[in-house]
């Protein structure tokens, strides 16, 4: 079924026969639809109800979530400093082959921003120590620790980076920028008819995914299995530009044009769609009786 009924446990399957819903009887599909209107109906968050259903001579319970927030916005987090570069550990056996035996730092895989340019930042170059203090990395999972070490410091500061590119030892200056928002700060929308969630684009998602500078859209985080996005073959990680031939630059757009096209109830619904380097469309095939 996908949705509500997909993530209860035990999730309802084809052929379930819902019997009551928080005790009231449900008799057919048009009763079962307006009870659920009425108990999410001004709702912000999903409310459990208890279902009684029968499956195949059984008679079970479960409990479901109805009504999935629409807009959500999780609020800003504090800036913190930041290099626009991303990087790996360097570990022994990596540190063997480049020629720095027993050293922990790590390897510039990315430049992300002008900071780092006009600091002198190149990829490949390898970090061993912020303003004296050492970059202890030395697995794979300890990336994170120059990224750890920048935040501690003050945005727009300069801080001096102890490096190494080839045999040559480098001391750079690089300004320290405000790091840019992050993907669980960004704004969330779920549609309960198509059963898909978006979020906006954060700038890391730009660089990842490559979605171009200044292109809008929507990222999709979730696809709902069974659901008419799903069937669509809508996937996670694509961007949303458009709804019927209208740009959604925001997921408050996107919102906005979900709920015309609910109350329309068009047979299909054209999305266009960035999947990494390509675009294309993807055509939803509705079905509303009884919505």
């Amino acid at each position: 079924p996908g949705g509500a009924a997909d993530d209860a446990k035990p999730s309802l399957e084809a052929n379930d026969v819902v019997l009551s819903v928080d005790g009231e009887e449900i008799k057919d599909a048009d009763a079962l639809i307006a009870l659920a209107d009425r108990v999410v109906r001004g709702r912000v968050e999903p409310l459990p109800v208890l279902v009684a259903f029968d499956r195949r001579g059984q008679r079970m319970l479960t409990v479901l979530e109805l009504g999935r927030p629409g807009l959500q916005d999780p609020g800003m987090e504090a800036r913190k400093a930041w290099i626009p570069v991303t990087v790996q550990a360097i570990t022994p056996e990596l540190g063997q082959k480049l020629g720095v035996p027993g050293r922990a730092g790590v390897r510039v895989t990315r430049v992300l921003g002008r900071s780092a340019t006009a600091g002198g930042l190149e990829v490949g170059d390898l970090i061993f120590a912020i303003d004296g203090d050492p970059v202890e990395a030395t697995q794979p999972s300890e990336a994170d620790v120059f990224d750890t070490m920048i935040r501690q410091r003050k945005i727009g500061t300069t801080v001096t980076l102890a490096t190494v590119r080839g045999k040559e030892e480098r001391m750079v200056k690089v300004p320290l920028e405000s790091s840019p928002r992050l993907a669980r700060e960004m704004k969330k929308y779920e549609d309960p008819n198509f059963e898909f969630r978006v979020r906006d684009v954060a700038e890391m998602d730009r660089v990842e995914l490559g979605v171009p500078a200044g292109e809008k859209g929507v990222l999709v985080e979730s696809v709902n299995e069974g659901g008419w996005a799903a069937l669509a073959h809508l996937a996670d990680g694509d961007v949303i530009l458009a709804v019927q031939g209208d740009v959604v630059g925001d997921v408050a757009a996107l919102q906005k044009k979900m709920e015309a096209v609910a109350a329309s109830k068009p047979s299909s619904v054209v999305l266009h769609v960035r999947r990494g380097f390509r675009t294309f469309f993807v055509e939803m095939q509705t079905g509303w009786s009884g919505r």
